[in-house]
């Protein structure tokens, strides 16, 4: 019979953290699940690992050659049988009743597709991450970057089905680039306000590094353009680096960026899009454009004359970083 949910860990070279990901997995309260691993041609010892733990819900495939993250997911999704899917990278820590927390929300919410949670840090001054959970909010910002832990996800197991997968060109942004073709898709996201995952944030050093071999920049990009089709490529740099970072803007950045909002305003009315929640989202951006020009005090005396549910709505629903 099919399990109700199939787990699914990516792994390359994880020598050192597999094992507490795999047992975090197989010591949940929750029981009906399957537990893939898919071995991405280790060239340390995660196999010998792996191999050293008996049970009769996990399952290991073994590349024999270092096919890359996206290839990697696609396998296990084909793979994968269960009714739902969880995702687990093999450097973070599934929480006790992660499982049945989320199951039990995905069973009570059944028009929700894809469901992220919340995440504790490891390896950082930083301890918690905390997202809002209204949907509309959620899903305009994901029209910027990706609001949502990888390793919180549980989503129902429709991706082999309609065609999703996550696509290899897109390798360190594969999964923001799966969940903008899920958001044109209509698939449905929400957040369980719960902290489901010990997660590992990574070092200054490692995430330059791997900033420059993915291309970071260049990928976003490209994902910039094709979300939002009316900005022009002169452009999108400056709108990417408002999006990214926290740096002051000059007169010039500051008009390419009002004008990119300002559009996609227009555009969410057009498409009749428009929502509280979305008005809020938007308004964090123009929040944050004012203050990288301006400074806060006049940020905050443009939230002066907005209405208060709306600001209320942005503050609480903002990823927070505690």
């Amino acid at each position: 019979m099919k399990p109700d949910i199939s787990v699914l860990i990516p792994a390359y070279n994880a020598e050192n953290t597999i094992s507490a990901a795999i047992w975090s997995v197989l010591n949940q309260s929750f029981n009906d699940f399957e537990l893939l691993v898919c071995i991405d041609g280790a060239t340390d010892k995660t196999i010998d690992m792996v191999a050293g733990i008996a049970d009769s819900r996990l399952r290991v495939m073994v590349e024999g050659f270092n096919k890359g993250i996206a290839h990697t997911r696609n396998r296990l999704l084909k793979e994968a049988t269960g009714n739902y899917i969880a995702w687990l990278d093999a450097d973070d820590i599934m929480l006790p009743g992660r499982l049945a927390e989320q199951f039990g929300y995905m069973q009570g919410h059944p028009e929700v597709d894809i469901l992220g949670g919340w995440a504790e840090l490891r390896n950082s001054k930083l301890k918690k991450v905390v997202t809002g959970i209204q949907p509309e909010f959620m899903k305009t910002s994901l029209l910027f970057r990706n609001p949502f832990v990888q390793s919180s996800i549980m989503a129902k197991n429709f991706f082999v089905q309609e065609g999703l997968h996550f696509d290899p060109t897109f390798d360190y942004t594969e999964d923001y680039d799966l969940y903008l073709r899920c958001l044109s898709a209509g698939k449905e996201f929400a957040v369980l306000p719960r902290f489901v995952v010990s997660y590992r944030l990574p070092g200054a050093e490692e995430t330059d590094a791997k900033n420059r071999q993915y291309k970071l920049d260049e990928k976003l990009k490209t994902l910039l353009l094709r979300t939002h089709p009316g900005v022009e490529a002169d452009d999108a740099s400056v709108i990417l680096g408002f999006i990214r970072n926290n740096q002051q803007l000059n007169s010039a950045a500051f008009k390419v960026v009002r004008r990119f909002l300002v559009n996609l305003k227009r555009q969410l009315r057009r498409n009749k899009q428009w929502g509280v929640g979305v008005a809020a989202a938007l308004l964090y951006q123009r929040f944050r454009l004012i203050k990288l020009r301006f400074g806060l005090v006049r940020a905050l005396l443009r939230l002066a004359g907005t209405r208060p549910a709306i600001v209320r709505l942005m503050l609480k629903n903002r990823t927070r970083w505690q």
